[in-house]
């Protein structure tokens, strides 16, 4: 397969579905692959590592379909959930750490924690491994803030209800419970019969991190490097500019295969990994063309350059009801990071203009 990310059959990407059930695939001797549903979004994977200190990367979303996935899974494999030593988490998304602090509750499960990076901490962000519900709820009061626009719609429906009709927050809360052992970036784990080097890879989410094989034969990036961009949103505490030099970090270890949560298994790990740099770059370029168009009357906002990219693209006018708005959050982010790197200026709130050359 190769190293540069593919785009996902149009249903996996497009379409409100849940995924359905299918058996796990061993990549490496002891790595298996377990694809569980995300609700509204198809699908994410989830990855156990067999052998002396059985464990789980990531559990998933906490919706029942989900682990009733997971669970069928791990029958496969001859275990259940009793038999998991330890969870690690590549970061603290409903999706990804959801699934664990809300059903995987035995008490002598280890929950590894992460501890924030230096860098976040430098930076002044003070977002705890447990604040995913303080930052939903800070989510929601930004879209609030925003102008009315009509791709804003479905995402502020998500607000209140999921597909099945559960409230995000109900399924949120208590989500930030943690329990077990510390985790720093530059550790080695024991994981299965393997090591694995917790690399920091924040920017996506300030916790998050990727693990990889201590050999360097592949790396498991939870949302880092996926086949489609991954989203920002600024007041999850996601920030486009960390997020970039992650993707350089994670290069240096030059995994040779990439395991990511969403989409395909990159073979081409050094590839995967630029391909992903190379996407970030050329969107952000993108972004502040349309500014600079754009904003011959004026500053504007990221609404304006998201219509103007809705445009150009109108098979998103087809998509999930959600993801014009995820992808408003991401063009935010991408013009505050222009701004901090002196390429964009911000007179108002939420109104750029670019700097001259």
């Amino acid at each position: 397969m190769s190293g540069r990310p593919s785009q996902p059959p149009k249903s996996d990407l497009f379409r409100v579905r849940t995924a359905t059930y299918r058996p796990p695939v061993e990549l490496e001797p002891g790595v298996w692959r377990l694809r569980v549903a995300q609700p509204r979004f198809a699908a994410n994977y989830v990855y156990v590592l067999l052998g002396e200190i059985p464990t789980l990367i990531d559990a998933g979303h906490p919706d029942p379909e989900t682990q009733r996935q997971l669970d069928r899974g791990l029958k496969f494999l001859g275990l259940s959930r009793a038999d998991i030593a330890q969870v690690l988490y590549t970061h603290t998304h409903l999706d990804h750490l959801g699934g664990g602090m809300k059903t995987w509750t035995a008490p002598e499960l280890v929950h590894v924690e992460h501890r924030l990076p230096a860098s976040a901490v430098e930076a002044g962000v003070d977002v705890g491994f447990g604040d995913y519900t303080i930052r939903l709820h800070e989510w929601f009061q930004w879209m609030n803030s925003l102008p009315d626009h009509p791709y804003l719609e479905g995402l502020r429906a998500m607000r209140d209800e999921n597909p099945k009709g559960t409230p995000w927050l109900r399924i949120a809360e208590g989500v930030g419970r943690t329990t077990g052992r510390p985790l720093h970036p530059g550790d080695v784990v024991p994981a299965g019969d393997l090591r694995v080097k917790v690399v920091d890879v924040h920017g996506h989410d300030p916790h998050h991190v990727a693990f990889v094989e201590e050999s360097g034969r592949w790396a498991v990036t939870g949302d880092i490097v996926v086949g489609t961009p991954t989203p920002l949103v600024p007041p999850m505490d996601d920030d486009a500019l960390p997020y970039r030099e992650a993707l350089d970090r994670i290069a240096t270890h030059a995994p040779a295969r990439v395991f990511p949560a969403h989409g395909l298994v990159f073979d081409d790990g050094p590839a995967a990994i630029a391909s992903t740099a190379s996407y970030f770059d050329g969107f952000s370029e993108s972004i502040l063309r349309n500014l600079g168009r754009l904003s011959t009357a004026g500053p504007v906002g990221a609404a304006s350059i998201l219509q103007s990219y809705l445009d150009r693209n109108p098979q998103f006018r087809q998509a999930d009801v959600a993801l014009p708005g995820v992808l408003l959050g991401g063009i935010h982010c991408h013009l505050t990071r222009l701004e901090r790197l002196g390429r964009v200026r911000q007179p108002s709130p939420n109104a750029f203009l670019p700097v001259a050359a």
